[in-house]
């Protein structure tokens, strides 16, 4: 009777053993898989950040451009000005 509890029990060590075995490497097949998840999301927020900063770069840039584009209009306009009020002489400069 002693003996087939032994055994019963044994048998019952053998599959917690192989069902802990198995947990083991899901448990690693599992972080593996979220390391890799985690890589991933990095590498997309650090080009997120990439690409908005370049965003902000072109942005001021082009509000450079524009306020440089608008001073030149202005002079422009200011030039004109000043040669339609010299008469004759004026003309020749007219753009």
């Amino acid at each position: 009777m002693i003996l087939f509890q032994f055994d019963d029990i044994q048998h019952e060590l053998d599959i917690v053993r192989a069902n802990s075995r198995d947990m083991e490497k899901k448990q690693r097949k599992f972080d593996q898989m979220l390391a890799e998840e985690r890589a991933i999301v990095a590498k997309t927020a650090a080009e997120r950040d990439a690409a908005a900063q370049e965003s902000r770069d072109r942005e001021t840039k082009y509000l450079g451009v524009v306020k440089v584009g608008s001073g030149h209009h202005k002079f422009i306009c200011d030039f004109q000005e000043d040669c339609r009020g010299s008469g004759s002489r004026g003309r020749a400069f007219e753009l």
